[in-house]
């Protein structure tokens, strides 16, 4: 919600000026703000600006996006201090492998897993039989080359192909889907 309310703000705070591109552009600082203190997945908020304006590009308008950019700065600076505050002093070891395989395996294994996580997800969209609430070491093991694995993949790099065909042929189509790439895929933790 936080990251819809930042986006609707800053497309506001585009076509006003004045006091009134101000209280949008707090409004944007106020929901990244809220956002990545209520959930710290909304750290997307910038990305999904950048976003929208790469999908309908228009040279012009770039000078929007520094403000925008500002506005989201003090909930970053905010977040950055109170994860020092709360972190400072723990000790922080390493990633167990069962908590997260990727961390643990080589570099192609693990980047082969992660697209293999993506098309997972991708997957899930298209037919939702075997959802679990918990995608730890058993639920996903690590790529071997297996036919799932393949599947998985070619699933990705063919989403990824769609993306660029839409980007010519239907804009809001690529925002939608590209929009969804951004806010969910993050690292899991």
């Amino acid at each position: 919600m936080a990251v819809l309310a930042a986006l609707l703000m800053y497309l506001k705070s585009a076509e006003a000026s004045g006091w009134p591109r101000l209280a949008w552009l707090v409004g944007v600082g106020t929901s990244t703000a809220v956002g990545v203190f209520c959930k710290e997945s909304a750290v997307v908020i910038p990305a999904v600006i950048v976003l929208y304006e790469l999908t309908w590009w228009q040279p012009r308008r770039w000078h929007r996006l520094l403000p925008a950019m500002a506005a989201t700065a003090p909930a970053f600076l905010a977040l950055w201090w109170a994860r020092s505050r709360v972190h400072t002093g723990l000790a922080i070891g390493a990633i167990p492998f069962v908590d997260n395989p990727i961390a643990a395996a080589g570099f192609w294994t693990g980047r082969l897993t992660a697209i293999k996580v993506l098309g997972k997800d991708l997957a899930l969209l298209i037919w939702p039989a075997h959802l679990s609430a918990d995608y730890s070491y058993p639920q996903i093991p690590l790529a071997n080359g297996s036919i799932a694995d393949w599947i998985y993949c070619l699933l990705a790099a063919s989403t990824a192909l769609a993306l660029c065909f839409l980007y010519r042929r239907n804009k809001t189509a690529f925002f939608a889907i590209a929009f969804i790439f951004i806010t969910s895929c993050r690292p899991r933790t």
